[in-house]
């Protein structure tokens, strides 16, 4: 029998069940970033340059319910996928898929993000590689540890999952950061995986 669990962020419970601690694919979890304690985030507003794709944001609210991203594996085409409550290795290829919209992360090296003119990233509607990420944990470490921060590379165009808090969105998303993808992995690349519905390992 699968259970899930509804677990809030380290700051409030220090220590999982074992059968808790990684992430596994079909958890719906909020990614936090490191530097800037920002939800990686996502509202029925468009682009108006760029892809005119949905946007990817950071929000600076727990609770927002258009902040939970399910995991997913990697190829949705391929014979085999890994299974409900299997952990996520470091070195995965997985997708994440906003539950709010069922739009998937998604990034293209064709497009300039809106503020930074970094490479955009957006929540595509559709499914292709551009949805592909890798994640990198820290070394030795081998699957995905909730509390404990990773990077996600764009498996397509090798660029990272990053924001910086001196770029900020007016109207009509007002304070919410700019997500986009760079080249360089440093502190910006960042996340952690917190609250969310896990689980449990298999």
């Amino acid at each position: 029998m699968v259970l899930l669990l509804l677990v809030p962020s380290r700051a409030t419970a220090p220590k999982f069940e074992p059968s808790f601690e990684h992430v596994t694919y079909g958890s719906a979890l909020k990614l936090t970033h490191g530097p800037t304690q920002y939800k990686l985030h996502s509202e029925d507003v468009r682009y108006g340059t760029g892809s005119g794709q949905r946007s990817v944001t950071g929000l600076d609210k727990r609770d927002h319910p258009g902040s939970l991203w399910l995991v997913q594996g990697g190829d949705a085409t391929a014979a085999s996928t890994p299974a409900r409550g299997s952990i996520v290795a470091c070195g995965a290829t997985i997708r994440l898929q906003h539950v709010a919209s069922a739009h998937y992360l998604h990034s293209h090296q064709q497009h300039r993000s809106p503020i930074s003119q970094r490479q955009e990233v957006s929540a595509f509607e559709g499914t292709d590689d551009g949805d592909h990420w890798v994640v990198e944990c820290a070394h030795g470490i081998q699957h995905w540890t909730r509390e404990e921060p990773i990077s996600l590379k764009h498996a397509t165009t090798h660029q990272y999952l990053a924001a910086d808090s001196q770029f900020k969105f007016n109207r009509p998303i007002t304070g919410h950061l700019e997500i986009a993808a760079v080249g360089a992995k440093s502190d910006s690349c960042q996340w952690v995986a917190q609250e969310g519905f896990y689980v449990q390992a298999n």
